[in-house]
């Protein structure tokens, strides 16, 4: 009986501890991959259009609706229209300042396309009016800004963090049996 509850017990944590592992931009980092380098314009419009990022030759397009979710996609195509690079919207940060300085917006995307799994785009520019609107709420129109989107890896847990948690796991629970009888 008590192998029973210590085999389920370690099955259970197993399940938990060794799922696959979200991707967030606070566990991912970059890579070598540089999928678009350049000037772009970032219109957000939270009462009507969304978000739309693109350049002027049609290479970057970010798109979706205001406020982010996860259909917010990114497509990225070469100098012929292949694509490069597509995948939609994991998670994203705004750092605004609140005056007339550099503003940034980081955005994950999971790729479907593109030699990494997933895409870390950081655009930077007044988003924020010199302080006088709020991007989620007032939006920005048609604001200039530059672009980085490279290629972006997760970094995985330790592989011995999920046995450590079933060792801590099983251990309690033997401990709770003895003092149980």
């Amino acid at each position: 009986m008590i192998f029973k509850n210590i085999a389920g017990t370690l099955a259970i944590l197993f399940a938990f501890t060794g799922a696959a592992q979200a991707a967030t931009l606070s566990n991912v980092t970059p890579t070598s991959d540089i999928y678009f380098a350049g000037d772009v314009e970032v219109d957000y419009d939270p009462g009507f259009l969304g978000l739309f990022i693109g350049d002027l030759g049609g290479l970057l397009s970010v798109s979706g609706p205001a406020p982010f979710d996860g259909t917010t996609s990114l497509a990225i195509v070469d100098a012929g229209f292949a694509t490069v690079a597509s995948g939609t919207l994991t998670d994203y940060e705004l750092s605004a300042d609140g005056g007339a300085g550099v503003d940034t917006l980081h955005m994950l995307f999971e790729l479907s396309t593109g030699s990494q799994p997933y895409a870390l785009a950081t655009f930077m520019g007044d988003f924020d009016g010199g302080g006088t609107t709020d991007f989620f709420t007032n939006g920005v129109a048609f604001v200039g800004a530059t672009a980085s989107v490279v290629g972006a890896t997760v970094v995985p847990l330790p592989a011995s963090l999920p046995l450590l948690l079933a060792g801590l796991g099983a251990a309690g629970f033997i401990g709770r049996r003895s003092r149980a009888r």
